[in-house]
């Protein structure tokens, strides 16, 4: 009897064991599933890498293109906006904002003075958004892609990566080009034999020409005319948001004027009700306006109307 009532304690141990390294392992994986898809202050980035069977020169020249363009992609500053896009980048061979040093031809996107920008979970207040393009040779004619985006918050030295929208769309941009740089052989070809007049000797054969560099410079032409189309149209919509008439008017007594588009921001004074101050930016619920007195900071969107 005693053997027994010892050997169902024994089981009974085991199984409430049993039980709570499944439920501290189902604990765990979703802690790490909950880092690594919604936890914006993730260490490392989602990013996106592809290997692709092409030249590694053709393939450095286009991601210098894209990378040189003044357009970031699958981001946008303003809800508003018609395009996942934001202008005004310059192009760059070094950066402090990533940590890692890869191997390979690095190129650098950078954007400052972004304020919280979309697709960057977590991101707030303003700051720097870079993209990062690195390019590695591979043995058996492929070439390594690897695209990284990162927007950097000077403020709190926070950094908020991507969810995947920006590597993307970048690299739908540069395979966009590759693909007009690349003529079938059966194209060229039949362009050569119908340049052959048929005869009862037979023709003498003629090589193919290399359109490669005419392809590039036209492909070039071609992304920069639908840049400044773009440029055009952004510029349009900053008009019409421009035509706030750039003054406002508090609406409220003892609003704040934040130092950054959040709530938690410092708070630099309290405006009197009627107090008018000039627009300089906006955000989705902020305007940054520079009082009568040269103070600028930001005010919550439902305080500040158009002044008459």
């Amino acid at each position: 009897m005693g053997s027994g009532v010892l050997y169902l304690r024994l089981l009974c141990c085991f199984l409430v064991v049993l039980a709570l390294a499944l439920v501290f392992s189902t604990a765990a994986a979703a802690q790490g599933i909950e880092d690594t898809f919604h936890n914006p202050r993730r260490k490392a980035p989602i990013g996106f890498s592809v290997d692709m069977e092409y030249s590694a020169d053709m393939v450095l020249t286009v991601v210098k293109n894209v990378a040189s363009a003044s357009a970031i992609h699958g981001t946008r500053i303003y809800r508003k906006d018609k395009e996942d896009q934001i202008t005004g980048a310059e192009f760059a061979t070094s950066s402090n904002v990533f940590t890692d040093r890869p191997s390979g031809q690095v190129f650098y996107k950078i954007k400052k003075n972004v304020v919280a920008p979309e697709h960057f979970p977590g991101s707030n207040g303003e700051g720097t958004v870079t993209v990062r393009y690195v390019v590695q040779a591979k043995e058996g004619q492929l070439v390594h892609l690897q695209i990284d985006a990162v927007y950097f918050e000077e403020s709190l030295h926070a950094r908020y990566f991507s969810d995947g929208s920006v590597e993307a769309a970048e690299y739908e941009d540069i395979r966009t080009q590759l693909v007009a740089f690349t003529t079938p052989p059966s194209v060229s070809a039949k362009l050569v034999q119908s340049a052959v007049p048929s005869a009862a000797v037979p023709p003498v054969p003629v090589p193919a020409p290399d359109t490669t560099e005419l392809q590039s410079a036209l492909a070039r032409e071609q992304a920069l005319l639908a840049e400044a189309k773009a440029e055009e149209q952004k510029l349009q919509e900053q008009l019409k948001q421009l035509q706030f008439n750039t003054q406002g008017r508090v609406e409220s007594e003892g609003v704040p004027l934040k130092s950054f588009p959040y709530n938690s921001a410092s708070t630099i004074r309290t405006l009197r009700k009627d107090e008018r101050g000039t627009v300089l930016a906006t955000s989705r619920y902020w305007y940054r306006i520079r009082t009568s007195k040269g103070e600028e900071g930001w005010v919550y969107y439902v305080f500040l109307e158009p002044a008459r």
